[in-house]
Formats: structure tokens, C-alpha cells, sequence
């Protein structure tokens, strides 16, 4: 049984992913943390609350596909990253395998987002 405050919060959150603003990338990552902390990723993937709450895996895909998906990844693997119990719920929902690739995604846009020291001779 999914705790009727976390539903809550997951609709209200719903409303604003869609957008295409600096806000709405924290509202993605509190989304799908949401899901993860709750255990309820794979449940949202399989639709088995969108006929009661109108949930469902194309909510998971829109935290990733308006144009911030790099960032989102980056707020989950940084929670992760100092929360031990958050990385092993993700881990367990969505493998290990795929978190490592998440992990490497993440530090590779670091590294080529650090600014580049020019220096003429």
C-alpha cells in the first residue's frame, strides 16, 4: 500500500514536470526520487497506478526528455552519492548495471563541463 501523502505529492509534482523551466528540473528529480525512496519505479512502469491516480511509465520518460535529462541524472546520482540507503533502493529497481551507466554519464558531462584553462605562448 502506497502512502496516501506520497500520492499526493507524486500528482502535484505530475503538474509540473511537464514544464520547460529551470524549477521544473527539481521538480523532475524530487519526482523520480519520490518513486525510488518509495519503491514504486517499477509499479509506475508497469501502469499499476495509473488507473487509480493517472500515473505511469510516460512520467518517468518526460523527467528525461525536456531537455534536462543530464541534470536529472546529476540530482539522482548525487543523492545517491550521500545517501547510501536511496543508491541501494535505485539499485534495486532499476539494476546496477544501468545506475553505473547513470554514474558515467554523469561524471563524463563533469568533465567536459569543466572550463577549459586557455593559455597562449
Amino acid at each position: 500500500m502506497i502512502d496516501k501523502a506520497i500520492l499526493t505529492k507524486l500528482k502535484k509534482l505530475k503538474s509540473k514536470i511537464r514544464r520547460n523551466d529551470k524549477p521544473s528540473t527539481t521538480h523532475r528529480v524530487q519526482f523520480m526520487v519520490l518513486l525510488f525512496e518509495n519503491e514504486i519505479h517499477n509499479k509506475v512502469l508497469r501502469y499499476e497506478l495509473f488507473d487509480e491516480h493517472n500515473i505511469g511509465e510516460r512520467d518517468v520518460d518526460t523527467c528525461f526528455e525536456m531537455g534536462d535529462g543530464r541534470e536529472v541524472l546529476s540530482g539522482l546520482v548525487d543523492k545517491a552519492s550521500n545517501d547510501f540507503e536511496f543508491e541501494m533502493k535505485v539499485r534495486t529497481q532499476i539494476g546496477s548495471t544501468l545506475f553505473e551507466n547513470w554514474k558515467e554519464i554523469v561524471s563524463k558531462q563533469r568533465e567536459t563541463s569543466e572550463p577549459q584553462l586557455n593559455l597562449s605562448l
